[in-house]
């Protein structure tokens, strides 16, 4: 049977690649995170207590024990972090992160999102999941977490973080690669958008090592099936990666079955019987993983624009 040909916009994808302090909220500039803070007095029934919590740069591993690999892959600048104290003696922590810009706060929230969170029109975009909140708003990405699911708890989450989103200025673009991913795929609450392999690997580590190396990337999920789109600074970058990617396939044991088809797309199913598809188009590699067989996976990549 025919494998289908897939193609998708070069040059449109080009194109898109081309401490501790007083608690004083609202201080320091626009460019200061702690700005964002809520002060006293700006939620009804929640009032800012301790001391505002300042860290920058590698200082993050200070602040969070081993999950601050990921906030540096997508550009960590710094983050100010705050306690609030509310009705029923509940607590919220608020975190304001400065990342190096929009795409790399839009990252972080699809990172944190697990896809099964309530969306909430907070900032350019908000999830509610338990009673943790996350949104980003341009370059900011702001995670909320409550003591608990109590109604008290859950309040103070929503309202501490649109007051937050209300005093941060205007927001940036989102990355525009998931316009390139196939009809249902692009709109997947289960979407996530990725600058590196500690992403990549909390979604599916196809090969052991960084052998895509890619710019940026998106990946996205639709009825168990997933696609990825990876994006390269040039075409030539592309290839030399696509040259690897094809000797992991040959030569890692952990994929059977490879076949190549005359416009170059390769499938191969991997040791846990899953089918996948890979094709290069230009500066970007696109790829497919599905449950239901190599073919299926080929089709997948038929879709993308």
């Amino acid at each position: 049977m025919p494998r289908p040909r897939a193609t998708f916009r070069v040059a449109a994808l080009l194109l898109g690649l081309a401490g501790a302090g007083l608690a004083t909220p609202q201080g320091g500039g626009s460019d200061d995170p702690a700005a964002f803070l809520p002060r006293a007095g700006t939620v009804p029934g929640w009032t800012p207590e301790g001391d505002i919590q300042r860290y920058a740069g590698d200082d993050l591993f200070v602040y969070i024990d081993g999950g601050a690999e990921i906030y540096h892959e997508y550009g960590f600048r710094r983050v100010a972090a705050l306690d609030y104290r509310g009705p029923a003696d509940k607590r919220v922590t608020l975190e304001i992160f400065e990342m190096a810009d929009a795409a790399a706060a839009f990252g972080v929230f699809t990172f944190k999102a697990s896809g099964r969170g309530r969306p909430l029109p907070i900032g350019q975009g908000a999830d509610l999941e338990d009673y943790y909140l996350s949104f980003w708003k341009g370059r900011w990405q702001v995670t909320a977490t409550g003591s608990d699911e109590s109604s008290e708890s859950l309040a103070g989450v929503q309202a501490i973080s649109r007051a937050a989103a209300d005093l941060i200025p205007a927001g940036g673009p989102a990355p525009d690669i998931f316009d390139f991913l196939p009809a249902g795929f692009a709109a997947s609450p289960h979407r996530k958008y990725l600058r590196g392999v500690i992403g990549l690997y909390n979604i599916h580590p196809f090969f052991s090592g960084d052998v895509l190396r890619f710019a940026d990337a998106a990946a996205a999920e639709k009825g168990g099936d997933w696609v990825f789109l990876f994006r390269y600074a040039s075409e030539s970058e592309a290839a030399a990666r696509w040259l690897e990617v094809r000797k992991a396939l040959e030569s890692t044991g952990k994929y059977a079955g490879l076949a190549q088809d005359e416009t170059g797309l390769l499938t191969a199913s991997d040791d846990k019987g899953r089918g996948t598809a890979w094709k290069r188009s230009g500066a970007a590699i696109a790829a497919a993983l599905t449950g239901t067989g190599v073919e299926t996976a080929a089709a997948l990549l038929q879709g993308f624009r």
